[in-house]
């Protein structure tokens, strides 16, 4: 390890090689990489030696934000991209010590260095401007020892770029962001994949064009971004020794950007648990309280939980509140509870909590077949559906008095048994088949433990018109019926079937059943749904999600 000489001692043999390299013919190298030099003396160690070895004795005696040397690391691949200034080149090389080197050429750059005065014309040859840089790594492999913390291989860092090519070949690049991006893709795979390997991408001195193709492959990857800064300067070139390399934050890994991508996506397609899974953990986004909560209302709601998430649904600050889903706020009370199967018979007290749960369930019901092709779990809504009006329709014939249910006086044991209760039981119980038939006209018995009925409708002038037959196809009862006691496939026709069954039957419920004063607004499609993800971003104040160039409307 080179001796460790003060600030102005630096400066001075800075000075000297920046003079020197203005004033030589072949800009000499020498001082920096081989043996450095002053006015009055020469030194024993290169002035990059110095340089690392000054900012080497600052990790521990200066500003503990700054990272002076980078930790180092058995097996680094360190992609360098390279520009028109190379000394940041070397200082990356020897603080990082790689196994192997990807180095980003250009294919042509201006003739600039005399280094390269044997090429003629105002451009030079990537391939020839990389031979450069590739002479000076070799001087920098003739330094004397360095000790053992910091001895660089004895060898040119690896610069095969595919196992295909001779080692230290390379392929110059179009200094553009696809093209560099491309090429990082392709050639940094292997060590990405490796998990011993550490991939450092050094975005210092080149083309803003590299840059932007190299940190979005370095940022989509998660490898790690540094760059060589300089604390001083000497007639506006760096002095060395000042160096630090600093990493660059991540955005996509610290803001998650990818995951929030996956978020939206899920949210749209209503997969509730799925974006609840993906969320960031709160301590580390605190501002997503209110969206946590949110989601966890709406996979509540999607699976029929309404209870839950009604529960959660209260806890929401006002602004989100009027998102609701209209069957979160009215028919909460309503849902079974844990244990129970049978929705509690006060949903049918009233038609406008039936038509909330018809609408809720139907746009369930196309999500489903549309958005998931779940077309199993579609039909079986559907039905449940169609079966529902069937019992609601007998529920308020019941509290219209115009069913006959005289037949359960029999099994009554005393005359304090809440009569009205056991019928309203056992009509939502009944099978839909028998509530079909009693619409019909005829009558039909039903059990519930040691109760029993026989209901007929005695129908008086002015009740609501029959269900017309069609309304019960057997094909689709038996279809119904498979599916629920077997393995049957449902295909997305046998869905479509079902869905219009349920809407003749809905669209009867709503024009022979229901009072149309007290459905006013009901039909409205913003009470069933939500808003998109990019609404809900906007909504709850998520605005370190960055959005995209277009999104609030169509250009003028």
């Amino acid at each position: 390890m080179a001796e460790l000489l003060d600030p102005t001692d630096l400066e001075e043999l800075t000075r000297h090689y920046w003079q020197t390299k203005d004033k030589s013919s072949n800009d000499s190298w020498d001082e920096y990489l081989i043996c450095a030099e002053s006015d009055r003396e020469k030194k024993d160690y290169s002035l990059l030696a110095y340089e690392m070895a000054y900012a080497d004795s600052r990790r521990n005696t200066q500003d503990k934000t700054k990272r002076y040397l980078p930790p180092l690391y058995s097996n680094t691949t360190l992609v360098i991209l390279v520009g028109e200034t190379w000394e940041p080149i070397f200082q990356s090389i020897w603080a990082h010590n790689p196994q192997r080197l990807v180095p980003v050429v250009n294919k042509q750059y201006p003739n600039r260095s005399k280094n390269l005065n044997h090429c003629s014309g105002a451009l030079v040859d990537g391939n020839d401007y990389w031979n450069g840089i590739s002479d000076m790594l070799q001087k920098l492999l003739r330094l004397p020892p360095r000790g053992e913390a910091w001895k660089l291989l004895d060898r040119l860092p690896t610069v095969t770029l595919n196992s295909n090519q001779a080692a230290n070949n390379y392929q110059p690049v179009e200094d553009e962001p696809e093209q560099v991006f491309s090429f990082l893709q392709t050639h940094l795979r292997t060590d990405l994949l490796n998990p011993d390997c550490q991939v450092v991408v050094d975005i210092t001195g080149a083309k803003k064009t590299m840059v932007a193709g190299a940190f979005m492959l370095a940022a989509y990857s998660h490898a790690q971004i540094c760059y060589v800064d300089t604390d001083r300067h000497y007639t506006g070139r760096p002095y060395g020794y000042s160096c630090h390399f600093r990493t660059v934050s991540n955005p996509i890994k610290a803001l998650a950007l990818q995951t929030w991508d996956k978020v939206g996506k899920l949210y749209d397609q209503y997969d509730f648990a799925g974006a609840l899974n993906l969320l960031p953990d709160h301590e580390t986004f605190p501002q997503i309280a209110d969206l946590r909560c949110f989601l966890s209302m709406c996979q509540d709601w999607e699976s029929r939980q309404l209870q839950s998430a009604w529960e959660s649904a209260d806890k929401l600050p006002d602004h989100l509140k009027r998102y609701i889903p209209l069957a979160v706020k009215e028919l909460h009370q309503y849902m079974p509870q844990s244990g129970e199967t049978a929705l509690k018979p006060d949903l049918f007290a009233d038609a406008p909590t039936v038509v909330i749960y018809a609408y809720d369930e139907l746009y369930r019901v196309q999500r489903l077949k549309s958005m998931r092709g779940a077309y199993r779990d579609a039909f079986s809504r559907a039905y449940a559906i169609y079966e529902t009006l069937f019992t609601a329709r007998l529920v308020s014939l019941f509290r219209n008095c115009e069913l006959d249910t005289s037949s359960l006086n029999t099994h009554l044991q005393s005359s304090d048994e809440n009569w009205q209760s056991i019928v309203m039981t056992l009509l939502i119980k009944m099978q839909s088949y028998k509530a079909r038939e009693i619409l019909q006209g005829r009558k039909a018995k039903t059990r519930d433990g040691r109760y029993q009925i026989e209901t007929k409708w005695n129908r008086q002038s002015g009740s609501p018109g029959f269900l017309p037959l069609e309304l019960s196809p057997k094909e689709l009862k038996d279809k119904r019926n498979d599916i629920t006691h077997s393995y049957m496939p449902v295909t997305k026709d046998d869905v479509n079937d079902i869905i219009r069954l349920t809407l003749l039957n809905f669209d009867n419920y709503l024009k022979e059943w229901a009072t149309p004063s007290n459905l006013e607004g009901l039909e409205r499609e913003t009470y069933y749904q939500l808003p998109n993800w990019k609404q809900l971003r906007e909504i709850c104040n998520l605005h370190f999600i960055p959005v995209q160039a277009g999104e609030g409307g169509q250009r003028e």
